[in-house]
């Protein structure tokens, strides 16, 4: 489990409970803006680059 230590860093959690919160209470599905979907796409982005980051720390 070192290997999840090295991946995933301090900024990374703090990324992901705020992007949870927001997620859950602050997005309005029934009627997302563009700014809306900004958010989601670049949260899924930096989820996506997460677990590559972890993928490579696993394999390293």
């Amino acid at each position: 489990m070192d290997w999840l230590k090295k991946a995933i860093k301090p900024i990374d959690v703090l990324i992901a409970l705020a992007g949870i919160y927001l997620l859950a209470f602050r997005v309005d599905y029934q009627n997302m803006d563009t700014l809306d979907k900004v958010y989601l796409g670049c949260f899924g982005f930096w989820f996506l680059l997460l677990g590559i980051r972890c993928r490579i720390y696993w394999k390293g």
